[in-house]
């Protein structure tokens, strides 16, 4: 809409409660808070100063209660009842869904939540539908109260600010803005939550902000929300002889907020409560608890001020749900004193500025399937953020103990953590602990007594300040309202090669966006002069910063790993020219921030009037299937003329008549013997060869069978290089045309054994077409050609190694393999076991989290496996504890009754006078969360994965 709507609105979507605010311009720019009608009982319509960020999924015999005045949907129920319908009826209840955008590994479009949620038990969401529940509520609640069919009225139609959390990357930000387009809000602006909270705070004190804050101090915003921790720094500067705010310094994205104190008080609860023996609830009882504690938490922490005697209590209540708790409900109670242990010494412990964030990955909060941060320490967060920012010379930085670190002036508490004074003063104590005993300096606070509306009245305040801008004349005129400068709180980089010494620990990279760069800016880097290869498969590695300072378009740096954050890569073919020649191009570089904050790239022939647009691919990140993970330096660097002899033997093989001897004589040309030891970028080199010869695989059988089982190799597991996309395009081109020489079982197993060594680089709708045409052999639902044993064995590990196929599909195929395994009793085959394994892993090789089988599956093939007599006992040992592998995900971990009778039952295996080896190793995996080493990741591929591949996975014991 444009700037002269009636009125100007902020929407604070957020984790826990959202709120709205808005001006009405006809009549002033006083800022009133939205009052939202919604569910507060049955049938009972309220209006409300929130609306809590919940959506109740209702069965079909509570429908008629679901009923608002402005909609007969009945589909789902937000805000107040939602909360107190999903207090009973966890399991229906969606929460966080803020948090769930930010989860790069599940489908962030696929319906996953409620986390946990049998898909029998009723429909599920996608994080982003589910955000965009909130948003068409807030939208249908405005039109129906304020708009009253006036179409002029109607929110879509008028100025609106969405805000987001500051460290929100890319991908979240475009999903947030696909869910309000989904939401019918087609036209808005966002804007980043701490910069919100100090729009309110400007607000308030529009006419004496001056005697609060002095020219040149540092402002930090300390946001602590529900779901994540955000950091800023906001100076005052002058421009032109007239003040401006300019916002210095963005922290890094930390899942770290009120949620993880509600599960750290619910697991200490958990754990006092239960009856003897019994270690955990269920998921059921497990929400309900975590959601008991989130109020009785809300309720004692911040109802102290002001009070003489300590709050005392909070009754808590778990009813009995069968397999989790027998004997009815379980009740306790949750003190003040432990709301303030938990709270002030676990997540707000007093640390020293030196010490260091805690590494140790097995330690962080799983218990429903969100990757909270590992060190929950708060204060360590913001020393790390504050040293970090220290090498920035336009930042006051002071050195203490040989520790450089920025010094803030005063600070501004935002978030609904910081409603409880207790909290604040201890955040306060912390920082003047640092800095204190300095005779130059004293902290001063900038109060904020509005914490769950601040941030929604600071949009609504920005939208005026951006209004008021655009009928200003120009930059000199005096204004009431200072917008906060400083754009973009991260620098962007694409990687470049500068024609020197490589070194794997650094990278050399152009900047094309620097810090602060405004949301509607455009640039153009003409110099240094881009030279792109163009009607060829290319990449482009981009990077970004939070913490480098003083970087300029165009500038070329070297700076080491750590000080970037890698983004998806950028990959396509630049098309020139109607011959489609490989040709080198010089270009230079275009750059616009939209209004969403995220980037356009685009590269700009010199020569011509070509241009191409680099777009990113925000709906995946860095981390995901199909992605390059980050490079490491490998174990043999090959000599690029060795490469290219490899390359000449290769093409001399296939082009002759016996391509049998390339296995003995690839080694010897490259220099290093051991296969498993070649590079990654020496085997896609090959690769590139060996696709241009695909025709010749059809010549003879032999032909055939060694190209199927070259490009598997050279190609595994399908990801890891920039252009792997593009080779699997090529390579799925033959998938159609099938096997040629069909009667040759080695051609056939070889045929199968390349799609499982590539399965990681396949999408989900190539898996499903894979999975379809195997099926039938498998399931024994078709009689076909009798296959041999051995691509009996490989139709089994490929389909178990499609980690994209639905739980449901994995369910069968894991219970079909059972019956053959039951059968095969003493004979059964290890490589049976390994198939299994994959089926029902916890931690997952490439695939999403939600597309794993459920807990109860697992458990129910563990049972199955152990009633199982085995001639060897490693095999079924491994498939074991691969099923029942501690993640920290309650909603994917087995029963503890369980994991104790699998370790019970490992123990038992013997080499000798001691446990086997391998039977401790799968304990330790079993009982603790133990990262992913190469041993782990060799035995979950199947086989070796290359040098130079580093494989991220899901943030559980993976990590």
């Amino acid at each position: 809409m444009s700037g002269r709507s009636r009125y100007i609105i902020g929407i604070d979507l957020g984790t826990t409660n959202s709120s709205v605010s808005y001006a009405d311009t006809e009549v002033g720019e006083e800022i009133h808070i939205f009052e939202i009608p919604q569910l507060t009982g049955e049938g009972q319509v309220k209006e409300c100063p929130q609306l809590p960020s919940f959506l109740y999924l209702p069965t079909q015999y509570e429908l008629t209660s679901c009923v608002l005045p402005w909609s007969k949907d009945t589909s789902g129920i937000v805000g107040e009842y939602a909360r107190v319908k999903g207090a009973m009826a966890p399991l229906n209840l969606v929460t966080s869904a803020k948090s769930w955008l930010c989860h790069s590994r599940v489908g962030r479009k696929s319906p996953i939540l409620p986390w946990g949620r049998q898909d029998s038990a009723g429909g599920k969401l996608s994080p982003v539908e589910a955000s965009s529940r909130y948003l068409r509520h807030i939208k249908e609640a405005w039109d129906y109260c304020i708009a009253r069919g006036d179409v002029k009225h109607k929110l879509e139609n008028q100025t609106v600010v969405i805000t987001i959390p500051a460290s929100f990357d890319e991908s979240a930000r475009e999903l947030t803005s696909e869910a309000a387009k989904i939401a019918g809000i087609r036209t808005f602006s966002m804007l980043e939550e701490p910069q919100a909270a100090f729009y309110s705070w400007l607000s308030v004190h529009e006419e004496n902000w001056q005697e609060f804050i002095k020219l040149y101090q540092l402002i930090l915003v300390f946001d602590v929300g529900g779901g994540t921790t955000d950091f800023n720094l906001i100076t005052l500067k002058e421009l032109g002889g007239l003040p401006v705010f300019q916002r210095m310094a963005v922290g890094d994205h930390l899942m770290l907020g009120g949620d993880n104190m509600d599960l750290a008080l619910a697991m200490e609860m958990e754990a006092r409560i239960l009856p003897g023996g019994k270690r955990t609830l269920g998921i059921q009882g497990w929400v309900s608890l975590s959601e008991q504690c989130r109020a009785a938490k809300e309720q004692l922490l911040c109802d102290t001020q002001g009070r003489a005697e300590t709050p005392g209590a909070v009754d808590i209540s778990i009813l009995g749900t069968g397999r989790s708790v027998i004997g009815g409900a379980v009740k306790g109670q949750i003190t003040y004193e432990d709301v303030r242990r938990v709270t002030l010494e676990g997540f707000f412990q007093q640390v020293d500025k030196s010490d260091e964030i805690t590494k140790d990955k097995r330690t962080g909060f799983q218990e429903l399937g969100l990757p909270y941060v590992t060190d929950t320490a708060v204060m360590r967060h913001l020393a790390s953020f504050l040293k970090r920012h220290a090498v920035n010379p336009a930042l006051p930085v002071v050195s203490d103990g040989g520790v450089d670190i920025v010094r803030p002036d005063m600070v501004l508490f935002n978030g609904g953590v910081f409603k409880s004074p207790l909290i604040r003063q201890c955040a306060i104590d912390g920082l003047r602990h640092w800095f204190g005993g300095k005779p130059d300096w004293a902290l001063d606070i900038l109060e904020n007594d509005r914490y769950d509306h601040a941030v929604s009245l600071g949009a609504a305040y920005y939208g005026l300040v951006k209004r008021q801008a655009a009928v200003d004349s120009g930059v000199n005129s005096p204004t009431k309202k200072i917008k906060i400068s400083g754009g973009l709180g991260k620098a962007y980089y694409i990687a470049v090669k500068t024609g020197e010494s490589s070194d794997d620990d650094l990278i050399a990279a152009a900047c094309i966006v620097p810090r602060g760069f405004e949301e509607g800016g455009e640039l153009h880097i003409l110099e240094p002069e881009f030279q792109v290869a163009a009607n060829t498969p290319v990449s482009f590695s981009v990077y970004c910063s939070s913490y480098r300072a003083g970087d300029r378009p165009g500038d070329i740096i070297s700076a080491d790993r750590d000080s970037f954050t890698e983004l998806p890569q950028i990959k396509t073919i630049l098309n020139y020219g109607k011959k489609a020649v490989a040709a080198t191009i010089p270009v230079s570089l275009g750059i616009r921030l939209n209004e969403y904050g995220t980037l356009d790239v685009w590269c700009e022939s010199k020569t011509t009037t070509h241009k191409w647009k680099l777009a990113f691919d925000i709906r995946r990140g860095p981390d995901l299937p199909n992605q390059p993970p980050s490079a490491r330096g490998d174990l043999h660097t090959l000599n690029e003329s060795n490469i290219d002899d490899a390359v000449k033997l290769i093409e001399g093989a296939f082009t002759g008549q016996n391509p049998d001897d390339l296995p003995r004589a690839l080694p010897g040309v490259l220099g290093v013997h051991n296969k498993a030891d070649w590079p990654l970028p020496a085997i896609r080199k090959m690769w590139d060869t060996l696709i241009q010869l695909r025709q010749r695989r059809l010549v003879t059988p032999g032909h055939e069978a060694r190209w199927l089982n070259l490009a598997g190799f050279l190609l595994r597991p399908g990801f890891g290089h920039p252009l792997d996309d593009w080779r699997i395009k090529e390579l799925w081109k033959q998938f159609s045309e099938g096997v040629k020489y069909s009667r040759n079982g080695q051609c056939r197993s070889e045929w199968w054994i390349l799609w499982r060594r590539v399965a990681g680089g396949l999408s989900t709708q190539h898996q499903d077409i894979v999975y379809k045409r195997i099926a039938p052999f498998i399931m024994q639902k078709k009689k076909g050609p009798r296959l041999e044993s051995s691509e009996y064995v490989e139709l089994w590990m490929l389909v178990s190694s499609l980690e994209h196929l639905s739980p449901q599909i994995k369910t069968a195929l894991g219970d079909e393999l059972l019956v053959i395994i039951k059968k095969e009793k003493g004979r059964v085959l290890g490589s049976h076991f390994w198939s299994l394994s994959r089926l029902g892993a916890r931690v997952s090789f490439y695939g999403q989290l939600d597309r794993q089988v459920t807990k109860e599956t697992a458990e129910r093939w563990i049972g199955e496996c152990l009633a199982v007599s085995d001639a060897r006992p490693e095999d079924s040992a491994y498939a074991i504890a691969q099923l029942a592998r501690k993640t920290g995900d309650r909603t994917r971990d087995i029963d503890d009754a369980l994991r104790g009778e699998i370790v019970k039952k490992l123990l038992t295996y013997k080499q000798g006078s001691s446990p086997a080896k391998w039977a401790g190793r799968f304990i330790r995996q079993i009982e603790e969360l133990t990262p992913l080493d190469n041993t782990d990741e060799n035995e979950i591929f199947g086989e070796s994965l290359p040098i130079g591949l580093i494989v991220e996975h899901a943030p559980d014991a993976a990590k």
